[in-house]
């Protein structure tokens, strides 16, 4: 896998200069060292700051997709799709969300 040389990171420490991130055949972090010098085959970057993963899901519509399918009534919109389908989601638990993921995926 790659490895990266970066001139700085934003660590937990806070900035740090020459830093050097390796990664195993997964992409995963196995050794991030700072104050250290490039290596031959290292891919030089300027900066890197830390990103915040993408953890949100709509996995409960699939559980509610039959109960939006039709309209109801002549007046039901977005809107009224929109509002079942924050009362359904606000009525679901963990455990809940746990199962409907599970049959999804």
């Amino acid at each position: 896998m790659n490895n990266y040389f970066f001139k700085q990171a934003l660590l937990a420490s806070g900035w740090q200069q020459n830093v050097r991130v390796k990664l195993d055949s997964h992409g995963l972090i196995t050794q991030l060292n700072h104050a250290v010098r490039k290596r031959e085959g290292d891919i030089e970057l300027d900066c890197v700051i830390p990103s915040m993963p993408n953890c949100h899901s709509h996995v409960f519509q699939r559980a509610m997709a039959g109960l939006t399918e039709y309209k109801t009534s002549d007046n039901d919109s977005f809107w009224s799709w929109r509002k079942l389908m924050y009362q359904y989601a606000n009525n679901l638990d963990a455990k809940q969300l746990y199962d409907i993921a599970c049959y999804a995926y």
